[in-house]
C-alpha cells in the first residue's frame, strides 16, 4: 500500500469513527429523553447483532463484541 492509499484508509476509518461517534451522541440524547429500551428489546437486538457477526473478521479475532450491557 503507497502513501495515497495508506492515507484513503486513514481518512476513511477516521469517517467512519466520526459518524460512530455522532449516532452515540444522538443515541445517548434519545435514551435521555425516552429512557433505555426494555430489555427484551435490548435482546433481541444484541441477538441481531450477533447473527449478523458470525463470520466477520472483527468480531472473531475479538476486536468487537457484541454483549448486553
Amino acid at each position: 500500500m503507497g502513501a495515497r492509499g495508506f492515507s484513503a484508509y486513514v481518512s476513511a476509518a477516521v469517517e467512519r469513527q466520526i459518524q460512530r461517534d455522532l449516532l452515540e451522541e444522538l443515541l445517548q440524547e434519545k435514551e435521555a429523553e425516552m429512557g433505555s429500551p426494555a430489555s427484551e428489546i435490548q435482546e433481541n437486538a444484541a441477538e441481531v447483532f450477533r447473527e449478523r457477526a458470525e463470520g466477520h473478521p472483527a468480531i472473531d479475532d475479538g476486536t468487537v463484541s457484541c454483549t448486553t450491557a
